[in-house]
């Protein structure tokens, strides 16, 4: 498992920090003046230095099978789609006029939206960049066939620490019983995941489990201002942090959902903006030997900040009449990063 250099270990008891989920970010991360820059190699599934992974959503409540169809304020359920059944794992955001986001390490490819398959259309693909024109790990690809769905409005500027998101992803569940570990963390570097129990341990999760749907759960932003490095590019990101209890429906990203949402309700407009784009996840600096396939309350999820690449994302959906209005009004974004504050 990939660490987090300057997390703190959340809600987990290892290494003997405890945060509060408003008082999630680095330690190294001076918001507002400058951008922490995370150099993270992410390998398939849990491995380093091999190609990037997908990441899917699990969450703790009930028994983690449920949260398949649209919450009651739907923040664009069926804007989610997957990878063809038996093509591999993935997730997709419809955005508006036949247009597809995901991961950049995922790809174009034929996305299944509310039980029908719109194919990709070939040489379609675009690769987002920075400011500095260098690669990111999003593409923008367009579909033949219009499925019928409302476009996306993205954030203007990411959420504030501490905001309430919910999450979507495609890809594997979780087992129904939770995993208790009682670590030993005396040798830094070479913890042991001894079995532990309900009643005595210090480390706990969730399995995945062999299958996969369309889900949603929720958690807030620790932190709006954090670079990383993926093999697909550097990207301008944001994370959340798995707690335990912390949200009605606490989610964390595992296998399968690289391209999922983070969807956030702005309180100045009371509409869902799409905030994030789940890339991979992470383990705070001090874990060692992190057992693999599980979501560990006080890993977290990274994002891409989708605030950063907005203008090149309107440039690639020229519709509804309002993104073309707004383009209209600013002729020279398009293709432009926008720099950071």
């Amino acid at each position: 498992m990939v660490v987090l250099p300057g997390v703190a270990a959340g809600a987990a008891t290892l290494g003997g920090t405890l945060v509060s989920r408003s008082r999630r970010l680095s330690a190294t991360s001076p918001r507002l003046v400058t951008r922490t820059r995370c150099f993270l190699f992410l390998g398939a599934a849990i491995g380093i230095l091999a190609p990037a992974p997908a990441w899917a959503i699990i969450i703790t409540s009930g028994n983690g099978q449920g949260n398949t169809t649209a919450p009651a304020n739907d923040p664009g359920f069926a804007n989610i789609g997957r990878k063809v059944p038996g093509q591999g794992s993935g997730t997709f955001i419809y955005l508006g006029n036949r247009k597809v986001l995901t991961a950049a390490h995922i790809g174009a490819a034929d996305v299944v939206f509310g039980g029908t398959t719109y194919a990709a259309v070939g040489g379609s693909t675009v690769q987002l960049t920075n400011a500095d024109s260098s690669p990111t790990d999003l593409v923008i690809f367009e579909i033949a066939t219009d499925p019928g769905l409302p476009g996306v409005n993205i954030s203007q500027s990411a959420p504030a620490v501490g905001a309430n998101v919910v999450m979507i992803g495609a890809g594997l569940s979780r087992d129904t019983n939770q995993t208790y570990w009682q670590v030993d963390t005396s040798t830094p570097g070479n913890w042991v995941w001894n079995p532990g129990t309900q009643a005595s341990h210090n480390a706990s999760g969730f399995a995945y489990s062999s299958s996969s749907a369309v889900r949603w759960g929720t958690n807030s932003i620790a932190n709006n201002n954090f670079d990383f490095t993926v093999p697909a590019g550097f990207v301008e990101g944001l994370f959340t942090q798995f707690i335990e209890g912390a949200s009605s429906d606490e989610a964390q990203a595992a296998t399968g959902d690289s391209g999922g949402a983070i969807f956030y309700e702005n309180p100045g407009t009371s509409q869902w903006e799409l905030a994030g784009l789940m890339i991979s996840t992470a383990s705070p600096a001090t874990w060692s030997n992190v057992p693999a396939n599980h979501g560990i309350f006080g890993q977290v999820t990274l994002a891409a900040d989708l605030s950063a690449y907005r203008s090149q994302i309107i440039a690639a959906v020229p519709e509804p009449a309002s993104w073309a209005l707004l383009l209209a009004a600013a002729p020279g974004i398009w293709w432009l990063a926008r720099r950071r504050r």
